[in-house]
């Protein structure tokens, strides 16, 4: 609470009034916005128990910056959310609200060392693509780490989607061996025979092979006759 502005804390009293003082100004106002976002962020102590009312005002906000307010209003907006998701059959025009406040949500996390927030998020409303957008080399080993860990707790098909996203990612930064490692788990043999043609350095190229001779994956070699000579010669050696 030491870091929220004084004026908010002598605004929490006036919940109900600018609530009320909102509904009478013009949906045209620029005011009208900026109000909805104060009363986004006042909503996280005043408004009722279970009222989603942060999200629906930062809904009302529009496209003003979802950070203004720091990571307890992101994490707040981050539950509201997935509640929202989870208990409505949403319109597709609610849907793609929704949808946009996300895509403001989850870069801002995995820049400030939140990706499990963001990895949870991206989960709770089906939207992994999200989360491999905002994947880059800074914040790629936390965010695959933390969604290995939860796919291991995941059902079917659910679980194969999250290991699926932390192929994705792995192979956006190029991180081929991890994306290997994460292929055999998934059982996919395609994906972990494709990550050969990916690579183009041929030391990674034979550390790949004999990962995929330990795994005792097969290789149809024709389809790699332009790699290294020597690259081919071990995956010829892991059949036999």
């Amino acid at each position: 609470m030491t870091s929220v502005p004084k004026p908010l804390k002598f605004l929490k009293a006036e919940y109900e009034g600018l609530k009320q003082q909102f509904d009478r100004m013009s949906p045209y106002s620029k005011n009208r916005t900026i109000l909805a976002d104060v009363i986004s962020v006042l909503a996280m102590t005043s408004a009722p128990e279970e009222s989603r009312e942060t999200l629906k005002y930062k809904l009302l906000a529009g496209d003003l910056d979802v950070s203004l307010w720091g990571h307890e209003y992101i994490r707040r907006l981050c539950g509201e959310i997935s509640s929202e998701y989870a208990e409505k059959n949403l319109e597709s025009y609610e849907k793609d609200n929704l949808m946009k406040l996300v895509s403001g949500i989850v870069p801002w996390n995995m820049t400030h060392n939140a990706e499990p927030e963001a990895v949870d998020l991206c989960v709770e409303v089906e939207r992994l693509d999200i989360l491999i957008s905002a994947i880059d080399e800074n914040n790629c080993d936390r965010a695959c780490l933390y969604l290995l860990a939860i796919s291991s707790y995941l059902p079917e098909p659910d679980n194969s989607l999250v290991l699926q996203a932390a192929y994705d990612a792995y192979c956006k930064v190029k991180r081929w061996t991890d994306a290997l490692r994460v292929a055999l788990r998934l059982g996919d043999s395609n994906l972990a025979t494709d990550i050969l043609l990916k690579s183009d350095d041929v030391l990674e190229q034979k550390q790949l092979s004999f990962m995929l001779g330990e795994a005792k994956v097969w290789v149809d070699l024709e389809k790699f006759e332009m790699l290294d000579s020597e690259v081919r010669a071990q995956l010829a050696s892991n059949i036999v």
